[in-house]
C-alpha cells in the first residue's frame, strides 16, 4: 500500500488501482436526498422556535406613538416656516401642547415633552422629542429589536445544528 491506495495485483485494471483502501462505498442517492429532507424538516421544526423567541415587529403603543410625535415636529417646523400663520397643533400623543421656538419671528424648533409628559427647565430629558435630534427617537427600539432578532436566529440555528449532528450520528451508529 502506498499513500493509502492498493498496489496491483496480478487481476490489476485501472478502475482497482484507484479504490482507497478501507473505504466504505458511496452512499445510495435514495439515503442522501432521504438525509437532505430529513435536515431540511429539521430546519422547518425550529422554525416555532425562531417565531416564538423572535420580535414582534408590529410597533408597540409607545414606539408608535413616539415616531408619530418625531414625524409632527418635523412635518410642523418645515410647514411653521412657510407661513406665520400657521395653526399651532392642538396636542402631542400624549395630550400636551407642542411648542414653538421662535428666533426673530421664524420657527427653528417644534418640541414635544415626549411620553413623560414634562421636560427640565433647560435641555431636554432622554425623551424629549423635537425637530433637529441627532438621531431618530426610534432607534433604540430598532436597536432592541435586532437584538431580539440576533438572539432568536442564534439559539434557532444552533438548536438546529445540534439536532442534525445527533440525527447524523444516530444515522451512521445504525449503519454499523
Amino acid at each position: 500500500m502506498i499513500n493509502g491506495y492498493s498496489m496491483p495485483s496480478p487481476s490489476f485494471t485501472a478502475a482497482s488501482a484507484m479504490q482507497p483502501v478501507g473505504r466504505s462505498e458511496m452512499p445510495s442517492l435514495r439515503s442522501v436526498v432521504k438525509k437532505v429532507l430529513v435536515i431540511a424538516g429539521l430546519g422547518f421544526g425550529c422554525l416555532p422556535l425562531l417565531i416564538a423567541l423572535g420580535p414582534d415587529f408590529k410597533p408597540a403603543r409607545k414606539e408608535a406613538r413616539i415616531g408619530q410625535a418625531y414625524l409632527e415636529v418635523r412635518y410642523r417646523k418645515s410647514h411653521a416656516s412657510e407661513s406665520a400663520a400657521y395653526p399651532l397643533p392642538p396636542a402631542d400623543p400624549w395630550g400636551q401642547p407642542y411648542r414653538l421656538i421662535k428666533v426673530k419671528g421664524k420657527v427653528v424648533r417644534v418640541e414635544s415633552s415626549g411620553p413623560n409628559m414634562s421636560s427640565p427647565d433647560t435641555g431636554y430629558d432622554n425623551d424629549d422629542i423635537y425637530t433637529d435630534m441627532p438621531e431618530s427617537p426610534l432607534a433604540p427600539f430598532r436597536v432592541e429589536r435586532n437584538r431580539q432578532l440576533l438572539i432568536a436566529l442564534g439559539i434557532t440555528a444552533g438548536t438546529w445544528i445540534i439536532l442534525t449532528v445527533v440525527y447524523l450520528r444516530l444515522s451512521h451508529c445504525s449503519k454499523r
